[in-house]
């Protein structure tokens, strides 16, 4: 008779379903706490294969001329830097090396413009501890900022009639100190219209392209830069023509810090060495691989073991199954 006190044996395929979930969560935080003082401490670097539409944004952006004006409408929050940072680092270093003007808003949240301002006083602190220091880019004089906008469609949408009454009352300090229209800056004043524009980026954890895309595109071409968790939805846009590039998170992040470390040659390859003048140069000898690469080790620890955790849990399910049987 078996003893009631006596608790039966768990067999391996339970065991094996049965992981508590705070000892998963434990373990995931171990596992991208230790990836990412190891990224830091030996400067790891995970091989990564640009995609096309992330080439096409590189190409799209590192071939603009000195003097152009883009917008950069910035969704970008602290809660999304894992993804929105890199990306947004990525390209204010570009506009500041090619000495590319930029026009900056927001209508997703007020805080987009503050992470936006913090993030371009970090670059231009990067840029005077440069050897030789490299001049800081100065509102007014090379970007302005027109803050947040309660709704973004109508602005758009007044911008693609008359970008002039669209931002009209918009003011910057000149260098001075007096208020002006933005419209005066170097920045805007050879805008007359929104075709004027070279490159419209939208970065964003969210859908911000349905309003871009229904408003200003065919006139200005468009990247878009999202969350990965949007990516599928975004390549749609991609695929059917209404994006000029794309990048994808995280990894989109980072395809565009290999590219501005290496560039795309004559034939079209990133990193490649064919003869001839590249599609895009690189940036040689500029910081490149930052913050994407430094988290990108962490998360491919971090995917490893969530496919880990499936695989183990399948196998015990098998395993209970057979015996069961």
């Amino acid at each position: 008779m078996d003893d009631p006190q006596v608790k039966p044996q768990m067999s391996l395929g339970a065991k094996l379903q049965s992981v508590k979930r705070h000892v998963l969560y434990l373990t995931l935080f171990g596992v991208v706490s230790l990836s990412l003082i190891l990224s830091h401490l030996f400067s790891i670097q995970v091989p990564s294969q640009p995609q096309e539409y992330t080439k096409e944004a590189y190409k799209l952006i590192r071939n603009l001329h000195e003097g152009d004006t883009i917008v950069i409408d910035t969704g970008a929050t602290n809660a999304s830097r894992g993804e929105n940072g890199g990306q947004m680092e990525a390209l204010l270093r570009m506009c500041m090396r090619e000495k590319v003007k930029f026009v900056m808003y927001s209508y997703v949240e007020p805080q987009c413009i503050e992470v936006a301002r913090a993030m371009i006083a970090n670059i231009n602190l990067e840029r005077s501890k440069a050897n030789p220091p490299e001049p800081a880019y100065k509102e007014w004089d090379d970007f302005v900022i027109l803050g947040f906008f309660p709704d973004g469609a109508t602005m758009l949408q007044t911008a693609a009639a008359n970008i002039r009454d669209a931002w009209g009352n918009k003011k910057a300090k000149d260098p001075s100190g007096a208020e002006r229209s933005v419209f005066e800056s170097p920045v805007l004043q050879n805008i007359k219209k929104i075709e004027d524009i070279k490159v419209y980026v939208g970065i964003s954890p969210t859908n911000i392209m349905a309003t871009i895309v229904g408003r200003v595109g065919k006139r200005v071409p468009i990247i878009s830069m999202i969350a990965g968790v949007m990516f599928p939805e975004q390549f749609n846009y991609y695929k059917s023509g209404q994006l000029a590039g794309l990048l994808n998170g995280l990894v989109g992040a980072v395809e565009m810090e290999n590219l501005m470390q290496n560039g795309i040659d004559s034939q079209g390859v990133a990193g490649g060495k064919a003869e001839g003048p590249p599609i895009a140069a690189p940036f040689p000898g500029e910081i490149n691989l930052s913050r994407g690469n430094s988290y990108y080790f962490a998360f491919c620890c971090a995917i490893s073991l969530l496919m880990l955790t499936i695989v183990v849990g399948n196998v015990g399910m098998y395993l209970e199954r057979k015996r069961k049987n």
